[in-house]
């Protein structure tokens, strides 16, 4: 790399730049494991767990729980929940 700055400085500033961008979590990028919700970042798996659950609960699942009202109830919908600061779940009450 250090090769690469002296031969052209310009094309590795580009480099860097273009990695920095797309790296980078405030362009929506989440890490491996991760799915992007209204950017934000959630573990897939406890995503899929909520899915689950949902898809096995249709019949009994109340629909007031479904806060944009385009009938259907999400997982993020689900109950009440609380995410930790890296997105994963940590509590989920249903009634």
């Amino acid at each position: 790399m250090t090769a690469m700055l002296q031969r052209n400085p310009i094309q590795f500033t580009v480099l860097l730049m273009g990695t920095l961008f797309f790296y980078n979590p405030l362009y929506g990028q989440c890490g491996a494991g991760y799915v992007e919700i209204d950017e934000e970042c959630y573990w897939e798996k406890d995503i899929f767990f909520l899915q689950g659950f949902i898809d096995g609960s249709k019949d009994f699942l109340d629909i007031d729980m479904d806060d944009n009202e385009d009938g259907i109830i999400s997982p993020l919908e689900l109950g009440v929940q609380t995410w930790s600061g890296e997105g994963r779940l940590t509590s989920l009450f249903c009634s």
